[in-house]
């Protein structure tokens, strides 16, 4: 089966962030912790339709869903395609697994299809990192709530530590710099919070949400990928 992959897959988007878009007609399942979204595995970006159409037959004989969406990475057509959707996280880890072990070339990660933004609105979230959240912050607070706060944006970083906030809600502690220089991400659902470890690199869907004590804060969160 390998010949019908030769020189489809995009090599170089493989390492790019992905974006994800719910399918038309995708329903909106609810995970165990009561939050409304559902997860889908990246499995590669192709150069046509067909291409993608093709990985997504071969996969089919395994009986994992999936799904493509039109994408334009580095000024090309592509096509990405996705396994999925799936309404537990535990559902995706396990059609990553699966899908792996039936091609080992493509960058499969977990991402979360957030169904409170359309396709259009998903391709163009602000990305940004806690290093540049904090940093904006400790300039000018006001020029910094005026581009980030109760904005949609896509947050990278690594995870200096995840805490029982309030109410036994989590808490995921985000790399802002130094040893004090911290961005606290909010109402992470617990689902996705027990999977998370320290120095990990995450990317997190959230709003920005201002200051507190001088330190960033996110809310509404999500984990988007990992």
């Amino acid at each position: 089966m390998n010949h019908i992959f030769k020189g489809t897959l995009l090599a170089a988007c493989l390492a790019a962030l992905p974006l994800a878009s719910a399918a038309q007609g995708l329903s909106n399942s609810r995970i165990a912790d009561g939050s409304s979204h559902t997860f889908a595995v990246t499995y590669g970006a192709y150069a046509n339709q067909a291409d993608a159409d093709a990985v997504m037959a071969y996969v089919k004989r395994s009986k994992i869903p999936s799904f493509s969406e039109p994408a334009v990475i580095n000024g090309r057509s592509a096509w990405r395609v996705r396994l999925g959707p799936f309404s537990t996280w535990q559902q995706a880890e396990d059609a990553k697994a699966k899908g792996l072990t039936l091609r080992s070339d493509v960058k499969a990660q977990i991402i979360t299809l957030d169904s409170s933004l359309s396709p259009v609105a998903q391709s163009v979230l602000m990305k940004t990192t806690p290093v540049e959240l904090f940093q904006a912050y400790s300039e000018n607070e006001v020029r910094a709530d005026q581009q980030y706060k109760r904005k949609k944006m896509l947050v990278t970083g690594q995870i200096r530590s995840i805490r029982s906030g309030v109410g036994d809600q989590p808490l995921v502690i985000l790399v802002g710099g130094g040893r004090f220089e911290d961005v606290y991400a909010r109402d992470i659902p617990a689902a996705q919070a027990v999977r998370l470890n320290r120095d990990q690199v995450v990317t997190l869907l959230c709003e920005g949400s201002g200051t507190i004590a001088s330190t960033p804060q996110l809310k509404s969160c999500i984990v988007y990928s990992l």
